[in-house]
């Protein structure tokens, strides 16, 4: 199988959505793309891009995006994590072609799946996320892109 892995987004949990977005604005020089609420997911998320990037006639290359995420709610996952850990890094993000043949060769492989099949995430994407005892420590999710945005 030809899998070409290409990093979509690093994820950052963040207690203040509004504040964390403002930070990345104004120090990163970067802007908010999308925020959308997933209560499945008991997060909201910001995707934020360069400046100008997703613009037509942009000579920004598409960009891998920073995810900042936070929690719903105090019942959250999210919120636990951030009991436990604090602020910080969450995941990393992997867009493949084929999500569902990349889960069945990584399962062959030995890898550990927390998602044995692709559920509907951010943006309308198929995701799955692998235990990060599969990657030395690091939470990591594959997304494919349904909608060619």
């Amino acid at each position: 199988m030809d899998s070409h892995y290409h990093l979509h987004h690093v994820a950052i949990l963040v207690e203040d959505l509004p504040a964390a977005i403002e930070r990345y604005r104004t120090g990163f020089e970067l802007r908010e793309h999308l925020r959308e609420e997933l209560p499945e997911f008991g997060a909201t998320v910001a995707f934020l891009t360069p400046r100008g990037a997703h613009e037509e006639n942009s000579t920004i290359p598409t960009p891998t995006a920073i995810e900042l995420l936070s929690p719903l709610g105090p019942e959250s996952p999210l919120a636990t994590t951030l009991k436990k850990r604090g602020e910080g890094l969450h995941h990393i993000c992997y867009e493949v072609s084929d999500i569902a043949a990349e889960l069945t060769r990584l399962a062959a492989l030995g890898h550990h799946l927390i998602d044995q099949t692709p559920r509907k995430g951010a943006h309308g994407n198929l995701v799955a996320f692998l235990h990060p005892k599969s990657a030395h420590g690091v939470l990591t999710e594959l997304c494919q892109n349904l909608k060619g945005v």
